[in-house]
């Protein structure tokens, strides 16, 4: 339970550090588990600007700030986007 904890703990942290304020405001860190971290959006327009700030290289930001991770995707309230 610690170990979960610590992981979540430091994908939080990575999250607000590198994550601009207006994504952090509508993102956050739901759960890390076999090296996916998945993001809880508040909605598709939401999930869109994240998954275009993924691709646009915070995904890659994360994965050196965040030890494991291989994998970053969205989920919103009414489905997956990936």
């Amino acid at each position: 339970m610690k170990r979960l904890e610590k992981s979540i703990g430091i994908a939080t942290a990575a999250w607000m550090r590198i994550a601009p304020p207006h994504l952090q405001s509508c993102a956050r860190v739901e759960t890390l588990r076999g090296g996916t971290l998945t993001l809880a959006v508040d909605g598709s327009a939401a999930a869109f600007e994240v998954d275009r700030a993924l691709r646009s290289g915070m995904e890659a930001s994360l994965r050196m700030a965040i030890p494991g991770l291989m994998r970053v995707r969205t989920r919103g309230g009414g489905g997956t986007a990936d």
